[in-house]
């Protein structure tokens, strides 16, 4: 049976919403996996004074309703709040491809999937994965908190659910649920970790992008085969932090197909001279 919310914790800043939501932002709390997480989530964002909140949270167990539909929540900055639906997983967006896909983590993506199948329907949101440009284009669809800072950068700071959250599985399951196709993904973000045994149609790489000028990067990668769709994320060193940057702030990023290549070009104004040289991380169609 699909799994529904077990309970309800309602967060303690909520208000009605002023626009009916269009997109399904996902969230990590960057707290430990622990037996009943989110019930001590829930708890947590119930306080007064914790003005963050979700309309669900999720473990490897149950689902905990947060928040009503009707309700807006403060879940990641004024544009997303007001056009959102927010569910959070228990884990960090630091974890690896390999800690995404342990036995807690899966439970939660089985668990993830079944809430956003069941919101799509509700809400009649298509299962598709946004893009930055997708949400300044308020199309609808399914996003990471992430996917907002990048969209609009001056309403949040946070990167979960993480560069190595595993996208591909949880929106084939998604859409496996709703017994839709899950041959091609359209549109789709991947990041390094799974993706092949996810989209077998998807060849990905991660290149370096070659510095032309100030803030100026173009990489080329060569699929071998005629590319009938691509898409690139980038990603670079950071030597202050744990090794990398979610995403280059204040990035754009474009990927064109040509016969059998992806040429990637990207503008990173805030990239000065002696920073690492950012790489991008190519989904490509094939």
């Amino acid at each position: 049976m699909p799994m529904e919310p077990s309970t309800t914790i309602l967060c303690s800043h909520r208000r009605p919403r002023s626009h009916p939501p269009i997109w399904l932002v996902c969230h990590t709390n960057q707290g430990p996996e622990g037996y009943r997480s989110a019930r001590g989530l829930a708890a947590y964002t119930a306080q007064h004074d914790v003005e963050g909140g979700y309309h669900e949270v999720i473990d490897n167990l149950e689902v905990i309703r947060t928040a009503y539909d009707g309700d807006e929540v403060n879940g990641a900055g004024p544009t997303a709040n007001d056009h959102g639906w927010h569910v959070c997983e228990i884990g960090y967006a630091e974890q690896t491809s390999a800690q995404w896909h342990d036995p807690y983590s899966l439970a939660e993506h089985s668990h993830l999937a079944d809430r956003l199948a069941d919101r799509c329907r509700d809400f009649g949101i298509p299962p598709v994965l946004l893009s930055p440009a997708d949400l300044r284009a308020f199309k609808p669809g399914i996003c990471g908190h992430d996917t907002v800072k990048q969209a609009f950068p001056n309403d949040t700071t946070h990167w979960d659910p993480g560069p190595s959250f595993p996208w591909g599985l949880v929106i084939k399951a998604t859409r496996q649920r709703l017994g839709l196709s899950v041959s091609v993904i359209q549109p789709v973000r991947v990041f390094t970790g799974g993706v092949e045994a996810d989209m077998p149609t998807a060849k990905t790489k991660l290149i370096t992008l070659a510095h032309q000028g100030f803030g100026q990067f173009r990489g080329v990668y060569d699929a071998g085969v005629p590319v009938h769709e691509c898409q690139a994320t980038i990603h670079g060193p950071e030597p202050k932090a744990d090794g990398w940057w979610p995403h280059t702030i204040g990035a754009t990023v474009r990927a064109q197909a040509r016969g059998n290549r992806v040429i990637v070009t990207a503008s990173c104004p805030e990239w000065s001279e002696g920073q690492p040289q950012p790489a991008a991380h190519v989904v490509a169609f094939v």
